[in-house]
């Protein structure tokens, strides 16, 4: 049910932007999902992070990430604060009282690149893998396709915590082409200049 609710390619090229993500589940499902969406001018990205594990948590999940394409869909649009509150009504109208689901949205002006974005209380990074370094690993990955960056990182969660994983692990990663003009020369599918030397294998 968790693995339904995620898009159906992790990886997605445009001439504007390339997003890439990858949900590492924890022992037991714990809710995570990450979804994205590519319109004519803007990118729209959500983290969300369903409370508590099994069932109960994939529902939650299910009934708020829909709730959040519906309101994409909706021909006047919304802005992320609307869209969260929207997301936020459906929730409370459906889910028990103790039940609750923490996210962040994302939009991306493509042409320019300017990103708003809505935490709706998400928690702090990492939870039990703050010995990544994230800045140093972003650093040190530029020269990666996004895929290749997700998976490497999902990895060194994986190394810090040992592969016990107390809670799911999911991470996006995207890179803006500057300008919303067709200046990549891709006929279909994904940049080969853009490949890279994996380091997974490292």
């Amino acid at each position: 049910m968790q693995r339904r609710l995620l898009p159906d390619s992790f990886t997605c090229e445009a001439a504007q932007a390339t997003i890439a993500g990858w949900m590492e589940p924890a022992a037991t499902v714990a809710g995570d999902t990450f979804d994205y969406t590519f319109g004519r001018s803007a990118l729209e990205l959500s983290l969300t992070d369903a409370m508590g594990h099994g069932l109960a948590a994939a529902l939650l999940a299910t009934l708020v990430v829909n709730s959040l394409r519906n309101v994409r869909r909706e021909p006047t649009g919304a802005d992320l604060a609307s869209m969260a509150a929207k997301a936020n009504t459906v929730m409370n109208k459906h889910a028990n009282p103790e039940q609750f689901v923490t996210g962040l949205l994302l939009r991306v002006d493509l042409p320019s690149g300017e990103v708003s974005a809505v935490n709706a209380g998400h928690v702090p990074f990492y939870r039990n893998a703050t010995r990544v370094d994230l800045s140093a690993e972003l650093t040190a990955t530029t020269h990666l396709h996004p895929r290749e960056v997700v998976q490497y990182l999902t990895r060194l969660v994986r190394d810090a915590c040992d592969d016990q994983l107390q809670d799911d692990a999911t991470v996006l990663c995207l890179d803006w082409h500057r300008g919303s003009g067709p200046e990549r020369s891709v006929a279909s599918g994904a940049n080969p200049t853009r490949a890279s030397a994996s380091l997974l294998g490292r």
